[in-house]
């Protein structure tokens, strides 16, 4: 069973922001990046914990995935629920798999 939720968008997110930066980013970096931006203390993301959420055995919470979403520049709404703003700004869920 291949995987289409949340695991597999921030995975997603991950390689396209290093294509984006030109630099290879681990979910170590990711991990200290979203505590960073939680204002939590230092470690309290480690790869094992990112490597959860890929892997869909933990859940982010919503202000997690707002986190995620910031420091992998994209929306909480995508990496959360696959929504993404569409013209006019209103939302649009893709039901896409891939």
């Amino acid at each position: 069973m291949s995987r289409q939720g949340y695991g597999r968008r921030i995975e997603q997110a991950l390689l396209d922001r290093q294509s984006q930066i030109g630099e290879r980013l681990t979910l170590e970096w990711l991990g200290a990046e979203v505590g960073k931006l939680e204002k939590r203390k230092e470690g309290a993301y480690t790869q094992a914990a990112v490597s959860s959420w890929v892997s869909e055995r933990n859940e982010p919470s919503l202000v997690t995935f707002k986190a995620l979403a910031e420091a992998l520049h994209t929306t909480p709404e995508w990496l959360a629920f696959a929504v993404r703003p569409a013209a006019g700004g209103q939302q649009k869920r893709n039901n896409a798999s891939g």
